[in-house]
Formats: C-alpha cells, structure tokens, sequence
C-alpha cells in the first residue's frame, strides 16, 4: 500500500496498453495518432485479453510463470502486431489530421464528463484501500495469483490444493502479474488494478460510440452505468464478473459494428476479446456464445457474406479457448453441474422459479432502471424502422436471461434467491448489463435519427450568438478542469461536504490494524498472520491441539488472516501467552474490540 506499488500497477497497464496498440495498428492500423487516442480503450482491453490467451497456453504448456515470461509474452504479441501491420503494409502514421483542432465540448457533455471523471477520482479513493471480503476473492482468484506468483504454476500446491481449480486463469494471471508489478503480495492495493480496468472499458465504449451517438445520449448513459449500485458494489471488487463484462460487452459491440460496416478489423479484435472473455470465467463460454448467437440472428438478411465469416471467428476464439479445457480435463478437473449435466430433468419445479429470479433481478431497483431501458430501447430503434440493432440487443438479452436461468435451475446447490452466498444470480445479470450498456444508448440514437429530419448527430453545441463567442466553450473548458482538480484539492484542504481527511493521502502499512492493549480490557492473543484461509486455518488446528482455548480466524482489515484467542481477562494473558510459547508460537497480546 505505497506509492511504489500504485506506480507499479500504472507501468503494469501502460504495458497492456503498448501491447494492445501494437496488435490494434497490425490489425487495423491508423492515419493519425488521434485515431489510438480514440481507440485507447480498446487497445487496453485488446492488450489485456491477448496476454491473457498467452500466457493461459503457457500454464497449459507448464511453462513457469514469472516477470521474464511475462516480458517475452508481451514482446512477442507486440512483436506480432508490428509483423502483421508490416504485411498488410501499414503505413507510419501522423501525428494530426491537417487542420485538426480538439473541439470543445457543449456545456451539457463538460457536466457529465467531469461527473464521470469525479466518480473515477472518489473509486480510486476507494479501490487503493479496499480490502479482499468476498469469499471468491480469497479462496479462488487470489489463492491461485499467489501460487503462480510464488511458484509459477497452479498445480499441486498447498495454496490451490483446496480451491476449484476450474475457474479459469484470466484474473488470477492479472492479479499475479499485479503481485510482480507491486513488488510483493499485497492485496490491498491490488485493487486499484480493477480500477484500472473500469477505467479502460469507458473509454473503449466512448472511444468506439464517438460520432455515433450524441453526447446527450453517451454520456448520461455511461455515467448512469458507473453509479447503479449493482455495478458500482462490484466494479473494484477483485472478482472477475467485471472483467468478463468488459471483455464480451466490446466484443459485442465490435461484433455488432461489423455487421453494419463489414470491416474486418471489428471482426479480428471481436475474436481475440472474446476469447479473453472465456478464459476469465467458467460461463464466459456461456456469455460469448450468447453474444455469437445475438449477432448470427441479426445477420440472418446477409447470412450468404456474415455467417461463414461469423462461423471461422467463433471457432478461431473457441480454438484459442481450448487449451485450458483440454488441459482440466487431462488433469481429471471437472465443472459440471454438482447433480451432472442432466439432472436438472429430475427437477423440473425450479425451472419457472429460476427464470422469474433472473427477470425480477434484471428489473430490480438496484440498476436505476438500466434493464428496462435494455429493453424499450430496441424497441424503440425497431419502431422506427431499423432492424439489425435492435434483433441483435433483444436477441442477447433473451438469450443471457434463458442461459443465466438455466445454470440456476441445473445447479440444485443454488438456492431461489438474491442472497449472494446462496445465489450468484446478481453477478449474473451484472454481466448482461454491460454487455448491453454500449448497445441501450446506440439504440437510442438510431430511433432518434430514424425519427428526426437529420441524418446525422448534430455537431458539438457551441453558442455562436454575437457577444458570446467562446464563452461557452471557455465554461466548459472550466467544468472539465474543475473536475480534474476540486476532487484532490478538497481532499488535501479536508473539505468537510465531501467528508475527505486533510492532508495528503496516507498509505497506511498492516501494523496499523494491531490495537495496542488498553488498560483494564480484554485481550486477545495472537498466535499469528498468515496470507491464505489455508495456512491461517493450519495455524488454528495447532493451537486446537495444543488446547489454548477457541482459536478463531479472521481478517485483520489490512490484506492479512489474524488467527486469535479472543476474550481473555487482561490477568490471564500473561498465562496464555505463556502456554502458547511453549506449544511453538510466537504469540503477542492486542486489544479484544470486541471484549
């Protein structure tokens, strides 16, 4: 939790992004550098997802992992990318357009723009010192990032030997390459890696939106999409529902963006992200093939030109998904279903309850509305007229809605529920939403233009009323610099309204969680700090069996595992402590909180 460790993170995405610019100039190419500039995003996201198809063939392959294998693999994609772009005779490119000038913004898009760029600025508060809580978080994604980090692979180790080891390795290898960039296993900051994330997938939508959607439709909608709670609960959590979100979400739209323009390039970056979707989750398959089938029905009045072409992709990203598939069934790791894949026929009764949970969750309150807007959206865009849009949007919610409710009624340990420890139905409709996010607004403007006499989105507003030239822009200049500075400035002055601590920010080490002990209270005696429920739960059955008394394990707020003998009379510590000395500890006394 230092400085040196969030350096690190940004150096670790900086190189996902050079990763991913080399692959995005080989495959696409580019006249002007304000061209990547718009497509920054994308060539994140693209960077991210071709490491993650590497290197996940080089765990297959038992190719250690380690920050030399990584160097060579990302060289090797960019080197890659360069080779391709010098085949299709890419030319070098410059540095603007002639005559090129950045517009400025209308006053209504500076406002949401800095409302976004705020919200940004107070996740990455948070993301920087937010512990791990979620149980997949510690007994999945980071267990197994820690043995590929500590021992270059994920099999057979002590750290792995009890965790499901058919997840796939896409968030494990971003967070192990988290730990390499950290400089150690600190899974506090390695938050600030999802933020990183969030931030790459905005502007890979705004990036691939921009000129297709007015900004009185993009941005509101990108901004109500940061702050629904059901994403906004998520969105830096080190889980991978975000992440397998992101990767389909662009695919999807680039997929869609084919369709309508027949580029190849959409279709090759489309078949590298959704292959890096189903390398970061088991029902990233599930979720990708919706997004593949969403797209054959919305082809169907060109299926002559789009489907053999569909068909080579689906199977290239499924190709490059296969290795780890073939490699759990070698090593005899199963996912399926905990009755097998056919005993959902024996229960029938929760069909109908599994798909009203998945509807009524897609309705909930907690996306301020997102999914019924998923839905009216298209339908608007097919009332006035356009097909294609609208039968891909509908065709992948009705798909994501029918598979999402089928995994729930064929799994019989999932209960019929919103609780998210006995349902994951929740993270679920998460991924729908933001594969659709991109999609709601597109729909909009294709209504909306469909509707209107003009054929196009009208030009940034800029008022040129004798007298106020420039003011407006000078005023939306200001709301966007206003943004990027009130933030850190309230919070250096610890301006009370945004209930932000003066001073510069603090960086606070594991000590800080240790409550010294106070006089006349309890105390708790600490046998010990360990990184894993493994070794933490190892510690524990030790001084089960060395009898000093009801150890128990828990978080300590700070990334590490206490294990502990709680509530004890501050007269009978000494004893304690004592006893566990002899057992082989090397105990210490904090105060009990809770005592």
């Amino acid at each position: 939790m230092t400085v040196r460790a969030i350096a690190g993170l940004t150096v670790l995405n900086l190189a996902f992004l050079g990763v991913g610019a080399s692959l995005l100039w080989g495959v696409r190419g580019w006249r002007w550098w304000t061209e990547l500039i718009r497509l920054a995003g994308v060539a994140y996201l693209l960077g991210v997802a071709s490491l993650t198809v590497v290197l996940t063939l080089e765990i297959v392959l038992d190719i250690p992992f380690g920050p030399v294998t990584f160097l060579a693999s990302a060289a090797g994609v960019a080197v890659a990318g360069f080779l391709l772009g010098a085949l299709r005779d890419r030319s070098r490119p410059g540095f603007q357009p002639p005559g090129w000038r950045l517009a400025a913004p209308s006053l209504l898009a500076a406002s949401f723009a800095g409302a976004i760029v705020l919200y940004f600025e107070g996740l990455f508060r948070s993301a920087r010192l937010l512990p791990l809580f979620e149980t997949d978080s510690w007994w999945v994604w980071t267990i197994q990032a820690k043995a590929l980090y500590l021992f270059g692979h994920l099999g057979g180790d002590e750290l792995v030997r009890e965790t499901n080891l058919s997840y796939p390795p896409g968030l494990s290898l971003l967070h192990a390459e988290g730990f390499e960039a950290i400089g150690g296993i600190d899974t506090v900051t390695l938050h600030v890696q999802h933020w990183y994330l969030a931030v790459g997938f905005v502007a890979a939508i705004v990036g691939l939106l921009a000129g297709r959607v007015r900004t009185a439709i993009l941005f509101p909608f990108v901004l109500l999409m940061l702050v629904m709670p059901g994403f906004a609960d998520h969105s830096i959590q080190a889980m991978a529902d975000c992440l397998l979100g992101y990767l389909a979400s662009v695919g999807g739209l680039l997929l869609y963006l084919w369709l309508e323009d027949r580029a190849r390039w959409r279709l090759e970056l489309a078949t590298v992200l959704l292959a890096g979707a189903m390398l970061t989750k088991r029902e990233g398959v599930i979720v990708v093939l919706c997004v593949v089938a969403a797209a054959f029905v919305a082809a169907g009045w060109e299926r002559r030109w789009a489907w053999p072409r569909l068909a080579v992709a689906t199977a290239f990203a499924l190709v490059l998904a296969a290795p780890w598939r073939i490699w759990l069934t070698a090593t005899g790791v199963g996912d399926a279903p905990t009755g097998g894949y056919f005993d959902f026929l024996d229960h029938a009764d929760r069909a109908w309850p599994s798909l009203e949970l998945v509807v009524r969750t897609l309705l909930h309150p907690m996306w301020f509305g997102f999914g019924a807007l998923a839905i009216i959206a298209p339908l608007l865009a097919l009332a006035s007229g356009v097909r294609k849009l609208p039968v891909f949007a509908l065709t992948f919610l009705v798909a994501s809605v029918t598979t999402s409710a089928f995994v729930i009624w064929s799994e019989t340990l999932f209960e019929i529920s919103q609780r998210p420890s006995g349902n994951p139905v929740l993270r679920m409709v998460l991924v729908t939403m933001l594969v659709v996010a991109p999609l709601t607004p597109l729909s909009l403007e294709t209504a909306w233009r469909r509707g209107s006499p003009a054929s196009a989105p009208p030009p940034p507003s800029v008022d040129r009323r004798p007298g106020s030239a420039g003011a407006t822009p000078i005023l939306a200049w200001a709301i966007l610099g206003a943004a990027l500075l009130v933030y850190p400035a309230s919070m250096l002055v610890g301006y009370s309204g945004l209930a932000l601590p003066g001073g510069a920010p603090r960086f606070p080490g594991p000590d800080e969680c240790v409550k010294p002990v106070m006089d006349g209270s309890t105390v708790r005696v600490v046998l010990g700090y360990e990184e894993t429920y493994a070794e933490a739960n190892a510690l524990r059955s030790r001084a089960l069996d060395a009898d000093l008394g009801a150890a128990d394990v828990a978080q300590d707020g700070c990334g590490r595992l206490r294990v502990f003998v709680e509530d004890i009379p501050a007269e009978n510590a000494e004893s304690t402590v004592t006893a566990a000395k002899a057992a082989g500890f090397d105990p210490s006394l904090e105060h009990d909180p809770d005592g």
